[in-house]
């Protein structure tokens, strides 16, 4: 007995998943309607901190057969379905999937839902939900005056959704993915600023009837801090879109080496083999036997530069996932790699009825192993959507399941400190102007020894549904991690150097150009914080904001300045990446004038620019 016991424990890994969802108060059975032209292929949610006290909470759609359901967290392991008190409910319809991020700048994580239509009328366009938060105690729907209530023109059509700054104007854009055959469902929606959106899907470069897509990601994939669009659709139609700048798109499908599954449905985007590029995963149908002629399976993309991505071998062993749906990243084990969790499910056929999920470690060295059952995590039926978050705050990460016609599932990871050591990420840009709400599109580094984890931070979703934004990395043995890297989208850096492990961390990013006082006769300072380091700073000044000139020979990002634009100085930025220019303001210049600033990070087309700054001359 004593023997058996201890080659059980020699063997058997360390944490695993145990099913909560009684214990936590989130009793839901997802009520389809018969008559959803979705057919089975929807089920979904989204999670969001929609109160604002930290704690991540979760939307979930109901079917059309049942009221959706708002469960808030109540920080103690438990939720509490608030969607009547919020304006959500009663009001059954045709759900299909949802996200959250703050579209309107003001602090509060909105939804946007795609539906069919409600079910006291016959389904069809424009009954997509755009819900407003009102301050961490409501909900408006505004999706028609906003301008994102219709997708496809014909028919009800609309699947998964993504927001992101795609434009660089530091607002949140919208993508909605169709995939109704014809439908010219894929939208792309420009955030105007003032909660209106602008369909700009044919001047981007985006138009396109054949594509028959499910989940749409938007996420920096080239380094160039401009966000890419990775289409993951069906029948062969994927697509990937490269970010030209100036709300340009140009289709690379073919020269990325995306896009070879046969039946593209979920994606999830993590550095699955550690070499500091995010690689794409995209869930599709594994046959047995093949159907001859067509791509088997789930695809692995692993990074290979700029816009590339190279199919990982056949060994990898992450191609079989049944009939696949949501797919999601994660360090489930926190020793810094990321493991994939996928569910599905497909009762149209006896092959893959009551198909389990699958949960594959990674192994290293390009290696996944399927651990589903050893680590706890049963779920079958028509699994939908996947979602991620720390529901207890314990510093682990807790999955949620969404099945069509079946039981909402939670599960808690069981870690609870056996594991390696982790750090929570949340990004804050402070207000500062140019950076989209909640950091989204933003790039994290860190470094342990000879280690480099990279994430990023989007509003996407894997099938259906977003998850927590939060970047959780796992640290293994470091207690330390020796240099916290963020790479925000407007170009400019935080490095926090020593950050101790086992604690979620706010990352403020600090005003990239201030200045002093401007008072005749006077010294004042201009300063700059994380530039790109050694590189020379260029110090301009106008008679106010403006559209001004673009850097690079006009393929660099554009200043802000009305022109004529005037140097002041230069200056090199240090390790840290800061630089400074002190001057001393005119004795003679006009007390009352208004003059604005910005600061240039010289590299030719690759130059970065500060926000703009404005000061009135003081006498």
């Amino acid at each position: 007995m004593g023997l058996t016991f201890l080659f059980l424990a020699a063997v058997l890994p360390q944490g695993g998943f145990r099913e909560v969802s009684a214990a936590a108060g989130l009793d839901f059975v997802h009520a389809p309607v018969a008559d959803h032209s979705a057919d089975i292929m929807h089920g979904a949610g989204t999670v969001g901190d929609f109160n604002g006290d930290g704690w991540p909470d979760l939307f979930v759609l109901g079917g059309g057969g049942r009221d959706d359901a708002l469960f808030l967290n109540q920080g103690d392991g438990t939720f509490r379905d608030e969607a009547a008190a919020w304006g959500l409910a009663p009001y059954r319809h045709r759900g299909v999937g949802a996200i959250a991020a703050d579209y309107d700048g003001d602090g509060w994580e909105d939804l946007f839902v795609t539906s069919f239509g409600p079910v006291s009328q016959n389904q069809g366009p424009g009954y997509h939900l755009l819900y407003h938060n009102l301050g961490g105690t409501g909900f408006e729907e505004r999706a028609a005056p906003a301008g994102v209530a219709t997708t496809a023109p014909g028919l009800a059509d609309g699947f998964g959704a993504s927001f992101g700054d795609v434009d660089g104007d530091g607002d949140l854009d919208l993508f909605v993915a169709g995939w109704m055959a014809y439908a010219e469902g894929n939208r792309l929606f420009l955030n105007r600023g003032d909660g209106t959106f602008a369909d700009a899907t044919r001047a981007a470069g985006l138009f396109d009837r054949d594509v028959r897509a499910f989940t749409p990601r938007l996420v920096d994939l080239s380094g160039d801090r401009r966000l890419d669009l990775a289409l993951v659709a069906d029948f062969q139609t994927s697509r990937y879109y490269a970010n030209l700048g100036g709300v340009r798109f140009e289709d690379r499908t073919a020269a990325s080496g995306f896009a070879r599954e046969s039946n593209g449905m979920g994606a999830a985007v993590a550095d699955f083999d550690g070499d500091g590029l995010l690689d794409l995963f995209a869930t599709s149908i594994y046959w047995d036997p093949p159907v001859g002629g067509v791509p088997n399976g789930n695809r692995l993309y692993l990074g290979a530069g700029p816009h590339r991505f190279q199919t990982a071998p056949a060994g990898t062993g992450v191609a079989d996932g049944g009939w696949g749906w949501g797919a999601v990243a994660l360090d489930l084990d926190q020793d810094g790699d990321a493991d994939l969790a996928e569910v599905n499910g497909w009762s149209h056929d006896p092959q893959f009825q009551d198909e389990p999920a699958r949960l594959w470690r990674n192994l290293g060295g390009g290696r996944f192993q399927e651990e589903s059952a050893t680590l706890g995590f049963v779920s079958g039926g028509e699994g939908r959507c996947i979602l991620r978050l720390d529901h207890d705050r314990d510093g682990d990460l807790d999955l949620v399941v969404l099945r069509y016609g079946d039981s909402l599932q939670l599960f808690e990871n069981l870690l609870d400190g056996s594991g390696g050591h982790w750090l929570q990420v949340v990004l804050d840009p402070g207000g500062r102007p140019g950076l989209p709400p909640q950091g989204i599109g933003a790039r994290v580094e860190l470094r342990t020894g000879q280690t480099i984890q990279v994430q990023a931070l989007e509003a996407s979703p894997g099938y259906l549904g977003g998850h927590e934004k939060i970047l959780h990395f796992g640290l293994g043995d470091s207690t330390t991690v020796e240099e916290l890297r963020v790479l925000w989208p407007d170009g400019w850096d935080t490095r926090i150097p020593w950050v101790a492990a086992d604690q979620r961390l706010v990352v403020r990013a600090r005003p990239p150009l201030t200045h002093d006082p401007l008072v005749r006769g006077q010294p004042t300072e201009f300063r700059v914080e994380g530039a790109p380091p050694w590189t020379t700073i260029a110090f301009l000044a106008s008679s106010g904001p403006g559209e001004g000139p673009c850097p690079g020979g006009g393929r660099g990002p554009c200043l802000g300045l009305r022109p004529p634009v005037r140097l002041l100085g230069t200056a090199v930025a240090d390790e840290a990446g800061d630089a400074s220019l002190g001057l001393t303001v005119p004795a003679g210049a006009p007390a009352g004038r208004s003059l604005a600033f910005q600061a240039v990070a010289v590299r030719g087309v690759q130059s970065v620019v500060s926000n703009v700054a404005e000061a009135v001359v003081q006498p």
